[in-house]
């Protein structure tokens, strides 16, 4: 090889690997910024599968999250619908309610909750002791609790009705439509 081929070598090998670590060092977000995009009034705006992966960039912090409650006095959340029926305590976040407060979770169905979220502490369950890192973590006072409209419990709504459909505002956004559908911009189900 002469060295004019030699050098241009080297040197696409060096800028390569030069642009591969400046772009992996742009994708890789630290922990403490998770939160910086996606605060609302204080509150960190984050996914369920996100809270339960990385809990340890939570800790201490106000966040809003929608979780699933399994009903029937359940004192956990789950991720999913899914995670609720398989008890899988490693997408769960145990919650109390404070003493004097009405409670918030009474049936089953997704909830977006705001709450300051904490890793668990060991739970002793039966003779057992269930180690920290089988729950997601906890809540210890769930400061907000909106129950969520799914599109399954929307396309139930709409069964009721000969002249309803569930019309996507802008795309993105279900919601049920009862009488003809407007021509605004959106995507009929």
């Amino acid at each position: 090889m002469n060295g004019r081929a030699w050098f241009t070598t080297v040197l696409l090998c060096v800028l390569s690997i030069g642009c591969n670590r400046d772009r992996h060092e742009n994708i890789a977000v630290s922990p403490a910024d998770r939160c910086a995009q996606r605060m609302s009034g204080g509150v960190c705006v984050v996914s369920a599968i996100e809270l339960v992966s990385a809990s340890d960039a939570f800790e201490g912090r106000t966040i809003s999250v929608a979780l699933f409650y399994p009903g029937n006095g359940a004192k956990v959340l789950f991720a999913t619908h899914d995670s609720a029926e398989i008890n899988d305590l490693a997408s769960a976040i145990v919650f109390s309610k404070v003493a004097d407060q009405q409670e918030p979770l009474i049936e089953a169905g997704y909830y977006r909750v705001q709450a300051t979220f904490q890793r668990s502490p060991q739970i002793v369950v039966g003779d057992g002791v269930v180690p920290a890192q089988v729950l997601g973590g906890r809540f210890a006072e769930l400061k907000t609790v909106e129950r969520l409209r799914t599109l399954t419990g929307m396309r139930g709504f709409c069964a009721e009705y000969d002249d309803c459909a569930i019309v996507y505002s802008a795309g993105i956004l279900p919601m049920p439509q009862v009488g003809p559908v407007s021509e605004l911009p959106a995507v009929r189900e």
